[in-house]
């Protein structure tokens, strides 16, 4: 889970810089809080899960490698095929 919080926080660093979600989610009822995690998942999930990573690993299942790279299985659905 680490690695996923890592490459989450590195979503957020380098794909919404300007956007604070703490202070969205605190201070507004904005769904642009949403969008922006969902943004830093989506990122995560490419990063952690890229195609190059899978495509050496053939014989394993996507829910394997998620699980061995430390991806939550809920976010295995934001993986681009």
């Amino acid at each position: 889970m680490l690695k996923f919080v890592c490459a989450h926080e590195l979503g957020h660093a380098l794909c919404t810089p300007d956007d604070n979600t703490q202070w969205l989610k605190t201070y507004t009822m904005s769904i642009n809080a949403s969008r922006v995690e969902n943004v830093a998942n989506c990122f995560a999930v490419e990063l952690l899960l890229n195609d190059a990573f899978l495509a050496e690993r053939e014989d394993y299942s996507l829910f394997d490698l998620a699980a061995f790279r430390g991806v939550p299985s809920q976010f295995i659905s934001l993986k681009d095929n």
